[in-house]
């Protein structure tokens, strides 16, 4: 984990009040005042960074991103100190500032003007306590997930921003995850964010996919930590097995027989999921029922038999389904791809209830 930014700034605020009592010794009290508030606010920075508290409300930044006038006045030796740290440390490196790691996704450092985001106008997840949304980036595109820098977003965080950022691809938008550099932070919601886009197997095949071609990224225990929670605790079960966990849905539509009693045809029911049906077996009457996960912005259209047995459901994440007609004998869903190679032709799935 590094020296972590608990102990970094907490050695400033040491710095700070030796030079302040030097100068003192010196009879310069006037210019070791300045130093003694500096040293101050670095010692608060300090205590609210460390992991045991972690408290990057401290700052007052905004949902929107911005910082209140107090806490430019209050924590200016602070913010300005990271402002110019973050610039010059950019400037050393010589780094790219961003990497596209799937079609329009992509991972990287503070944008400080619009014209350091990607291309194509993306949503904005900041995964910064301690610098501020450019005035350029619009609030409607804009995502404020607060940590202190080497510190990890809470798994609730990660499932909030995963959520978004679906939701976002959905309707075919980049997506741009940024902390101070992108080694961090971001690093560790972009792999959340890649399995839940079904494009890696785990969050550790997502670290390693995002390495490949960010080789700069530095996840420490702290950011592994909060993926391991997020996995256990809070991903859907596996697309991958064909098969879902019953117990953990709720459903949300009562079955195809009920529903055309009383849906109007022509109702459109959006939902950010992309799936695929296994064709029913000839012998067995089906229905519809619509399932959505409690804890997640998806939704599952699963085929079950009239036993509730489960014959097959295949969910993907990351698309935008609609219900195009409801009738007496027939359900139309038609489906269109969102993301990785952009938006393909519409197909159309239909599934026919036997009497």
């Amino acid at each position: 984990m590094g020296w972590g930014i608990s102990r970094l700034i907490g050695l400033k605020a040491a710095v700070f009040l030796s030079v302040a009592y030097f100068f003192h010794r010196l009879d310069m009290t006037l210019l070791s005042f300045p130093l003694i508030y500096a040293s101050v606010i670095a010692l608060l920075v300090s205590i609210a960074s460390h992991p045991s508290i972690d408290l990057p409300l401290l700052l007052g930044k905004g949902s929107n991103g911005s910082f209140p006038v107090w806490s430019w006045i209050m924590f200016s030796p602070f913010l300005l100190f990271i402002h110019l740290f973050v610039l010059l440390r950019r400037f050393v490196k010589n780094e790219p500032l961003y990497t596209e790691i799937a079609d329009g996704v992509y991972v990287g450092g503070w944008p400080s003007s619009v014209e350091r985001l990607p291309p194509g106008e993306p949503a904005v997840i900041d995964c910064t306590c301690e610098l501020p949304r450019s005035s350029t980036i619009s609030e409607n595109s804009y995502l404020c997930v607060a940590t202190w820098d080497t510190r990890a977003p809470q798994p609730s965080q990660i499932e909030s921003a995963v959520r978004w950022a679906l939701r976002k691809r959905s309707q075919n938008k980049a997506v741009y995850v940024h902390c101070a550099y992108g080694h961090g932070r971001s690093v560790c919601v972009m792999c959340a964010l890649l399995v839940a886009l079904g494009l890696a197997e785990d969050w550790k095949a997502a670290e390693q996919m995002i390495r490949e071609k960010r080789p700069s990224i530095s996840m420490n225990s702290l950011h592994r930590k909060s993926l391991e929670e997020w996995a256990k605790h809070l991903l859907t079960p596996s697309k991958r097995s064909g098969e879902s966990d019953m117990s953990i849905f709720k459903p949300v539509q009562e079955p195809l027989e009920v529903w055309n009693n009383s849906v109007p045809v022509g109702l459109t029911l959006s939902v950010p999921m992309k799936f695929l049906l296994q064709e029913k077996k000839e012998s067995m009457p089906a229905m519809f029922i619509c399932f959505s996960d409690s804890r997640r912005d998806i939704a599952r259209i699963s085929v079950l038999d009239i036993t509730h047995q489960m014959i097959k459901s295949t969910i993907h994440p990351m698309n935008t389904s609609i219900i195009h007609r409801l009738s007496n004998d027939s359900l139309e869903i038609s489906s269109s791809e969102s993301y990785s190679r952009g938006r393909e032709d519409q197909r159309l799935l239909r599934a026919r209830r036997r009497r």
